[in-house]
């Protein structure tokens, strides 16, 4: 995939603030259609998350596996924890974006978090606001 694609032609929007990190993450493709190989666990690194998505890296996805991830055929469920307190995280995602790194052969894609309790994304929230809130005080 030397190209991006794209589920929507939009300018940026996103709307919560952003934790800018790498983490570990585990992500299970799966679809409510009969697919080959479904459902597929690949793990991957989380590159920066809110409470509403998140832009992952990962192992090279197949073009066809890449059409049913912007079509919305495959879904993706996600599973890390929040680092430093463990706190698990778990939802489910749908692709908006894939693209191929620049400096290796992983792909990169935009998840944006579609079925997630609100205790999960009231954690997640609290845990950015957390962070750049010791951020500051670090910086004074």
């Amino acid at each position: 995939m030397g190209f991006m694609k794209n589920r929507k032609k939009e300018s940026e929007k996103r709307k919560a603030v952003r934790w800018r990190g790498k983490m570990p993450g585990e992500f299970i493709f799966f679809s409510d259609v009969i697919l080959p190989d479904s459902p597929k666990k690949k793990n991957g690194t989380i590159c920066n998350f809110s409470s509403l998505g998140m832009c992952v890296e990962m192992p090279p996805i197949e073009e066809m596996e890449a059409d049913g991830l912007l079509s919305g055929i495959i879904k993706v469920g996600v599973r890390t924890n929040l680092p430093g307190g463990g706190q698990e995280v778990k939802a489910l995602s749908r692709v908006i974006w894939i693209k191929k790194a620049k400096e290796n052969n992983q792909c990169i894609i935009g998840l944006e978090l579609i079925d997630i309790t609100m205790p999960v994304r009231d954690r997640i929230e609290q845990y950015v606001i957390d962070y750049y809130l010791q951020e500051e005080r670090r910086e004074n």
